[in-house]
């Protein structure tokens, strides 16, 4: 389940936040985890993750602009 979790996360998020690889793996892991995920609540579990990382990324997009320390690959 892990994988389709993070390929569900990957064709949402990815274009559309430039959210890394390594991220959507670690939320990924983390819902799987749970036990709760299934194919019936796939794309809503999925949707719910928009806030969280939208924020993630667009914080982690301000340290880069105030002074660069956090690079992205």
């Amino acid at each position: 389940m892990k994988d389709k979790i993070f390929q569900s996360l990957k064709q949402t998020f990815s274009s559309k936040y430039g959210v890394s690889d390594e991220v959507l793996q670690g939320y990924a892991e983390s819902l799987a985890t749970t036990g709760l995920i299934n194919e019936d609540n796939l794309a809503t579990v999925i949707q719910g993750q928009e806030a969280a990382l939208k924020a993630f990324q667009g914080t982690l997009i301000e340290f880069e602009k105030r002074d660069g320390t956090i690079k992205r690959n």
